[in-house]
């Protein structure tokens, strides 16, 4: 039983993130930015379709609303079933600011280290 609690955790956190994903095009959508899925299209493709709102929305938008924070909140998911039916320690609201901090910062890294490199943009992608 412990085992069968073990992988419901594990498959809570992606599905949080695809959420997370989900809200954030919902909500980017009426803005008139139509980002594709980056669990179904593949990251480099939203990135292509980003890229030309510019650096300070890429980074906030690829960086830190499409990764960072859907990490981050996959990973509170994941940890507070995991508290409940497992017994590991629970998340503060210290641990949950400390995931918030390290996911941002993931994600800002992330959204600068693929701004920086166009090289993985050259490939011709087809942007629906």
């Amino acid at each position: 039983m412990h085992f069968v609690f073990w992988i419901c955790a594990v498959v809570v956190w992606p599905s949080t993130i695809l959420v997370f994903d989900l809200v954030v095009m919902a909500v980017l959508r009426p803005f008139g930015v139509r980002v594709p899925l980056p669990l179904w299209t593949g990251r480099r493709q939203a990135n292509v379709v980003l890229r030309p709102l510019g650096k300070f929305k890429y980074v906030l938008i690829s960086g830190l609303l499409l990764l960072g924070w859907p990490m981050g909140a996959g990973m509170a998911a994941y940890q507070s079933i995991a508290h409940k039916y497992l017994g590991h320690f629970a998340l503060t609201p210290i641990d949950a600011l400390w995931l918030l901090t390290l996911w941002s910062a993931a994600g800002i890294a992330y959204g600068l280290r693929t701004w920086k490199d166009p090289g993985s943009d050259n490939q011709p992608y087809r942007v629906a």
